[in-house]
């Protein structure tokens, strides 16, 4: 009986002894700080996009410290233009259009339509068009988009609104009227074009993929990923 509990004893030591060996190490000590950091880092992120404006304003000085980490990595990083793919084009709709066009935002859909025909007359292999057209406007104009957009080659802007709690959802889809023989989104593809601002009004995160009514759904950019490349 001695004899065991010395040997209990002793193995006792011994983990007692390996256990101080390893506190003592200077890469354990790394490990459990980094993992403790990486939680903290966790929880703080799901705080920032938590429904509770008092929770966020509560641990602001930790968000805000948080950001700023953020956007000193990117300072230091810099851009890197020659990351982006070249064949990406972008057109923008700016004072000088409305000039040219003598037309004020909103615009007649017969202009998109035209906008839409002239980018796929220059040769552009996919038209990702950052609108949402949610709603009717005049037949005429309606039916000249319809026709635009029938050829399968265009991802449309869609919107997934949240109210304060986040616990219902509406979306606002491309317009269709089935007595009208109107359907947008019947040879398109939608992605939903809103960013997530931070509380400063800045972006710097992006979320490829929302739910809505428990599907999933891509975002504007994943849309035009999966367009481009095939992916049902």
């Amino acid at each position: 009986m001695i004899m065991g509990l010395a040997a209990v004893n002793l193995s006792i030591s011994a983990i007692k002894s390996r256990l101080t060996k390893l506190y003592k190490s200077k890469k354990l000590r790394s490990v459990v700080i980094s993992a403790i950091i990486a939680w903290v880092s966790m929880w703080v992120w799901s705080v920032d996009r938590s429904s509770s404006p008092a929770t966020r304003a509560a641990l602001s000085p930790i968000l805000n410290l948080e950001r700023l980490g953020y956007d000193a990595l990117f300072a230091l990083r810099g851009l890197r233009n020659e990351e982006v793919d070249p064949r990406i084009v972008i057109v923008p709709f700016d004072r000088s259009s409305e000039q040219s066009l003598n037309a004020s935002w909103p615009l007649p859909r017969s202009i998109h339509a035209k906008a839409i025909e002239n980018l796929r007359a220059d040769g552009a292999a996919l038209i990702v068009y950052d609108v949402i057209f949610s709603v009717k406007s005049n037949p005429v104009d309606d039916r000249a988009l319809d026709a635009a957009l029938s050829k399968g080659d265009v991802v449309l802007a869609m919107r997934i609104d949240r109210d304060q709690s986040k616990l219902r959802k509406s979306g606002e889809f491309p317009y269709s009227d089935d007595a009208l023989k109107i359907d947008f989104e019947r040879n398109t593809r939608e992605g939903f074009a809103e960013a997530p601002f931070d509380d400063d009004q800045i972006v710097r995160t992006s979320a490829p993929v929302a739910t809505f009514q428990d599907k999933p759904v891509p975002s504007l950019a994943l849309a035009a990923y999966m367009a481009a490349n095939g992916i049902p």
